[in-house]
């Protein structure tokens, strides 16, 4: 993986560092450390541009530089301490000094040492390197596998991916992990009693997984549906009145029609068909309130056919606006009939002014 970079260019990329000549380049004390002595023999990859732009700038990349904590020091500013914590180690890393020869021999990282934080329970250094293998596989579901941990702890969430990964060897770990954080969710979503461990731990998270989710759509849909039917019982009580107010019983010219939304649903309905955006909460809102309003132009040969949808300003008749499928522009004739509405619209107006 050698590769010459341009002159003048800087590598920003983690790679491995050369420490022979490093006194000569550096002198043997760059902001206070040794890089040679800190870094020999230490065989990782490190952002060494990081490290000393930490350095430079961090009394505390100085500190863990100097615990033997290089890989911690080149990433000094992601590192948040425990004010309240016991001597100095803990207060700078926000982790017991127990830690300290585990921070060392395995190089850990920022991320890995918020994971340690994290834990409720002690990590030992076999825990942490089942951690490492499974975060590693689990490269883009890191906040996933943290879910999980937080529910249920590191080391039984760690045993039972496990456990399942034997169960399904073909199937990659990241979507048994993913699916397990799922479960768990909507398991409590639906507040099912998660104390006994078989409920907890299913057997098989791939059929726990199905189970769960074709329960939770049901629930949800129920729940959707009378929301549903709340609110076209709010629309429509909020039209009618608008509708008496403007005299409106429906409308017809030229061969088309006005044909009056009733319901909420009959916005979503009209946007499914047409391809707009008209069944959009913030067209319903406006409904409510009245002043801009949604009217349906449909022929009047077949009024049940979503044909163009129109948006007016009631309290002047402006047409907002007019569009068929897809928001295509309306036709001549079509245009007519819409400015004909308009002038119905704003002679209604001057009746209820005067």
């Amino acid at each position: 993986m050698w590769h010459r970079l341009p002159i003048g260019s800087t590598c920003d990329s983690s790679s491995y560092i050369y420490t022979d000549n490093l006194d000569e380049v550096f002198g043997t004390s760059y902001y206070n450390v040794n890089l040679k002595a800190g870094l020999e023999g230490k065989h990782l990859r490190l952002q060494f541009v990081h490290l000393l732009d930490e350095l430079k700038n961090s009394p505390k990349a100085e500190f863990l530089f100097k615990m033997g904590l290089p890989m911690l020091a080149s990433s000094a500013y992601r590192i948040a301490g425990d004010p309240n914590g016991q001597g100095v180690f803990q207060k700078q890393v926000g982790v017991s000094k127990q830690y300290l020869p585990m921070l060392r021999r395995l190089n850990v990282t920022a991320s890995e040492l918020s994971f340690i934080k994290k834990s409720e329970e002690w990590v030992s250094p076999e825990l942490f390197q089942i951690y490492r293998s499974v975060q590693s596989r689990c490269r883009y579901n890191n906040s996933s596998l943290e879910e999980v941990i937080v529910e249920v702890g590191v080391s039984k969430a760690l045993r039972y991916i496990g456990k399942q990964q034997q169960l399904y060897p073909k199937v990659a770990l990241s979507k048994i992990l993913v699916e397990y954080k799922d479960y768990l969710h909507m398991s409590k979503e639906l507040r099912v009693d998660m104390s006994h461990k078989s409920i907890r731990f299913p057997a098989d998270i791939v059929e726990a997984h199905r189970t769960i989710t074709a329960r939770y759509n049901e629930v949800m849909g129920e729940i959707q549906k009378r929301k549903g039917e709340e609110l076209n019982a709010a629309f429509h009580e909020a039209v009618q009145e608008h509708y008496a107010r403007l005299g409106l019983t429906g409308f017809q010219k030229d061969g088309f029609c006005i044909v009056l939304p009733q319901m909420r649903t009959d916005l979503i309905a009209e946007g499914q068909s047409l391809n707009h955006c008209v069944g959009g909460e913030g067209y319903y809102k406006k409904c409510m309130m009245g002043t801009y309003m949604i009217f349906f132009v449909r022929k009047q040969d077949a009024p049940e056919k979503p044909f163009f949808t129109m948006e007016m300003d009631t309290t002047t008749g402006n047409i907002i606006q007019l569009y068929g499928f897809g928001d295509c522009s309306a036709p001549k004739d079509v245009r007519a009939f819409a400015n004909a509405f308009s002038r119905f619209i704003q002679r209604r107006g001057v009746k209820q002014t005067a």
